[in-house]
């Protein structure tokens, strides 16, 4: 069973927030940053969650809680992936989420930044992740001249 739930890359860079989605989440740079594509496999028993790279590299690997803000220490580090290589965690449990960041150490920093992944995984875990909230504001005359698509906006 895989389970792969990729969030978002952000980072702040001359005092603006820069943001990746998970629409171009892919193994591929622009004159900013380079984000890693990762995917996340799962076992049951024993519990294991293998994370594959499609970039490789020398990583150093974290992982925390994802209500958490702090990253802490890495798990590992000096891990070495060729493109579509793996790395297991054995130390988890059915039931807990995670989230994993991969920061490929062996590359070259852009603005002190590395090229880096994020995964969010678990075994058996509530796939129903808060979306937050959004506001739209639209023009008054948006609904009588364009009601398909409003209604559309509405619906989403």
């Amino acid at each position: 069973m895989t389970l792969a739930l990729l969030g978002a890359v952000s980072f702040w860079r001359n005092a603006q927030l820069q943001s990746y989605t998970q629409a171009n989440l892919q193994t591929a740079s622009d004159t900013n940053i380079e984000t890693i594509q990762l995917e996340a496999a799962v076992q049951e028993s024993p519990p294991q969650i293998q994370i594959k790279s499609y970039a490789a590299g020398t990583f150093t690997i974290y992982r925390k809680s994802p209500d958490s803000s702090n990253w802490g220490s890495a798990v590992a580090s000096g891990v070495t992936l060729a493109a579509e290589g793996a790395w297991t965690d054995s130390s988890v449990s059915v039931g807990t989420l995670y989230e994993y960041r991969f920061v490929n150490t062996a590359g070259t920093a852009t603005n002190n930044i590395y090229s880096t992944g994020y995964i969010l995984c678990g075994i058996k875990v509530d796939r129903t992740q808060s979306r937050g909230r959004m506001a739209l504001v639209v023009a008054s005359d948006m609904p009588t001249n364009l009601p398909a698509e409003y209604a559309q906006y509405k619906a989403d």
